[in-house]
């Protein structure tokens, strides 16, 4: 929930809204949420536990659906789906915030987004006739908050501004998350 200012009321409008806060008030370094830098935890809205559901209804059934379509089309091809790679911790305790600026209930709940993603896509997978890769096993302990020289996943800032490909493997996360897609791959049954 938002902070109450001196009259008491709240402003929830802003709460889990990384990227309308910074842009909206024109800030030209990221600055973390004033309940993260106290490290207290920020509740998402209610509206964003909507949204989220709605858009995993819009996903079932679509992925699957591309996995049947492809094993049509190419009836000799291994048909595989690939999951996410964990791309932070559930409680951001190991997180430098001023490279990944959530609340602590943020991650929470962006780490439980990433898992039940990765469970639909697996669910679609069966569903669908095709294989599933998980990439979140072989990317554990080396998400974006893990040391800078263990890390696979970038984080979101960095140099006081956005960090390039923020959110997304790094050099070393490509090769060993092609590795262990390659690998998959091999095991399958053609």
């Amino acid at each position: 929930m938002g902070q109450a200012p001196a009259g008491g009321q709240r402003d929830d409008r802003a709460d889990g809204e990384l990227g309308d806060r910074v842009g909206a008030q024109g800030r030209q370094r990221h600055e973390p949420h004033p309940a993260a830098e106290a490290g207290r935890t920020v509740s998402q809205p209610r509206h964003e536990h909507a949204q989220v559901d709605a858009a995993f209804d819009k996903l079932k059934g679509r992925l699957a659906s591309v996995a049947i379509d492809a094993g049509r089309k190419s009836p000799k091809a291994v048909v595989a789906l690939v999951g996410y790679p964990k791309l932070l911790p559930a409680d951001g305790a190991s997180c430098n915030r001023s490279e990944v600026p959530f609340a602590s209930g943020d991650y929470a709940f962006l780490h439980g987004t990433l898992v039940r993603l990765n469970d639909l896509i697996k669910e679609e997978a069966a569903k669908g006739g095709a294989h599933y890769i998980d990439t979140y096993k072989p990317s554990v302990g080396y998400d974006m908050c893990a040391p800078k020289d263990k890390r696979m996943i970038q984080p979101l800032i960095a140099d006081g501004g956005i960090a390039p490909a923020a959110a997304h493997p790094n050099t070393p996360g490509i090769l060993r998350l092609g590795a262990a897609v390659t690998q998959a791959l091999a095991k399958l049954d053609r």
